[in-house]
């Protein structure tokens, strides 16, 4: 049936009226921040619009989803190849390679080459990438020595490309195999080809495209061990859980609960405990273990330094921050050296609404890791006295995620990091960029389209193209199908949903709203939404 059921209908206007009252509260708090000019009347006007909108749309996305998976399958051999599905995304992807040869050097890969060049790795960035990162650029240094011109981030950028793209193509061989419609097929891979997002997110140095690449293809991997069994499926369960983990801490969070929530069931089930979830439970246990010695034996080879505790602590520091900024006389009358001995006034007050940078690099490390019970009663403390401030600093942080018209992720460096703006990441030059690449405007007319969408944003001039590049959209989209997989009790599918779930968890805690954050579920949406339409339940 392609029409929605009464619970479908019910649980579309639940859906609806909570991301329009999102919405007004997004509206809201920028009005608040003087970044817009509304009345709450048109607020309100907008709200409803908005719910009206909302309702559309995923009735729409349902009915013509339905349609498209039920299309006639693909059935020539060829579309059952990975090789096929990545060549065709190198294709499209080459012109943006091209277009900012060698590379995007942008985001954290000016720190880690510091790092790697000076001999000084932490593992505040994963060392593995750092590496990797360090020797494509050894090997562009040598090639130079020898007379031939050839940047080092190029090698990195190509095997980023390759990884990524191996990765999507093999999502995407999985659902030709489960004989899903054509139309389907065919909008996913176009959706990958052509949506701007991908190759820009592919050519940049960021550890995120790695850590997209390896999470595709474990929750590919999960999805692909409900319906074949044996050693070659949970191996390669176990190598992409590894990647999972060597690229992004959030990884080894996820595969960590996973794990723990996997054996647990196992245990209470015991006998009756189906074959698959004790193989999983069995991969990623072992996968933790392994890690973590492998972590701590690259730490110790590479004489690492551990990265500061800063970094788990945004939305604390936010909320500490803006309390100061909120009644800073009353603070230092009765907390004094108690808040500013962990936080600097200097810190306290650099507070920004959309990043936590300022105030974290302000942050005592030291006394932190000494006194975590000390710090943890100040922080209780001043919530206590400050419960407004402290909420407001953890909306302004994480709007992004859930205000669908949101578009301070564009604006989070202004004002910060060379005062940049835009979607992503791709003109700005890093201070020590004329040591470290030297670039070349191969195609100069297709990195100007690429730069309107990038850097200019202007997508922003129409509202469903707005709502599609926006974060929130994603976030939404990984909710209402981890909700719609409840209702249909697809048990099989839960594991899918759960490590999607909880790696949003783990960016809602982190410094920004970045899209290179949300990456990871835009990567995922056609195996998700796959997973939603199908109707073969599994378990």
């Amino acid at each position: 049936m392609i029409n929605l059921s009464r619970s479908g209908m019910i649980a579309c206007f639940i859906a609806s009226m909570l991301i329009s009252v999102l919405q007004m509260l997004g509206r809201y708090l920028d009005v608040r921040n003087g970044d817009i000019s509304m009345s709450f009347s048109k607020i309100a006007i907008e709200g409803i619009l908005f719910f009206i909108f909302c309702n559309v749309i995923i009735i729409f996305l349902w009915k013509f989803g339905k349609k498209a998976l039920m299309s006639k399958p693909l059935s020539h051999v060829l579309f059952s190849k990975i090789w096929f599905w990545q060549l065709m995304m190198l294709i499209f992807w080459l012109p943006c390679f091209l277009a900012y040869f060698p590379g995007i050097y942008s985001y954290d890969g000016e720190p880690q080459l510091i790092q790697y060049t000076a001999g000084r790795l932490d593992n505040h960035h994963p060392i593995i990438h750092t590496l990797i990162l360090g020797k494509c650029y050894d090997l562009g240094q040598w090639l130079m020595a020898k007379g031939i011109n050839i940047d080092g981030l190029a090698f990195y950028t190509i095997i980023q490309v390759l990884l990524l793209s191996f990765a999507l193509a093999y999502m995407i061989r999985f659902l030709v195999e489960k004989k899903v419609g054509r139309v389907f097929v065919i909008l996913c891979a176009v959706y990958i080809c052509l949506f701007p997002t991908v190759p820009i997110m592919a050519v940049s140095s960021t550890k995120d495209t790695f850590f997209t690449a390896f999470f595709i293809l474990f929750i590919t991997g999960i999805t692909e061990a409900l319906y074949h069994n044996g050693k070659n499926i949970y191996f390669k369960l176990f190598v992409f859980s590894m990647g999972c983990m060597f690229f992004r801490r959030n990884g080894y969070y996820v595969i960590l609960i996973l794990m723990l929530w996997l054996v647990g069931l196992c245990i209470i089930k015991r006998k009756s405990a189906q074959k698959y979830l004790v193989s999983t439970a069995i991969v990623l246990f072992v996968s933790v273990i392994v890690f973590t010695i492998s972590e701590k034996a690259v730490i110790t080879l590479t004489h690492a330094s551990k990265g500061e505790a800063a970094e788990a602590l945004s939305i604390p520091l936010q909320q500490m921050a803006r309390a100061f900024k909120n009644d800073d006389n009353a603070i230092r009358i009765k907390y004094g050296e108690r808040l500013t001995s962990y936080i600097s006034e200097t810190g306290l007050c650099n507070y920004r609404p959309l990043i936590s940078d300022g105030v974290k690099q302000y942050f005592n490390n030291e006394l932190f890791a000494e006194n975590k019970k000390d710090f943890a009663k100040v922080y209780l403390e001043l919530g206590k006295d400050y419960p407004g401030p402290y909420a407001l600093a953890v909306l302004y942080l994480t709007k992004g995620d859930w205000h669908m018209l949101d578009t301070s992720y564009c604006r989070v460096y202004k004002n910060w990091w060379r005062d940049r703006t835009g979607y992503l990441i791709t003109d700005a030059t890093p201070v020590f960029a004329g040591d470290f690449v030297k670039k070349s405007n191969l195609l100069p007319q297709i990195r100007a389209l690429y730069e309107r969408f990038a850097s200019d944003c202007t997508f922003m001039r129409c509202i469903p193209l707005m709502i599609i590049c926006a974060p929130a959209f994603y976030v939404f989209l990984s909710l209402l199908g981890a909700v719609a997989i409840l209702m249909k009790k697809k048990r099989g599918f839960y594991l899918v949903f759960a490590a999607i779930l909880l790696y949003l968890l783990t960016v809602f805690f982190g410094p920004c709203v970045l899209v290179r954050y949300i990456f990871p579920l835009m990567a995922a949406m056609p195996l998700c939404s796959w997973c939603v339409l199908q109707d073969d339940l599994v378990l």
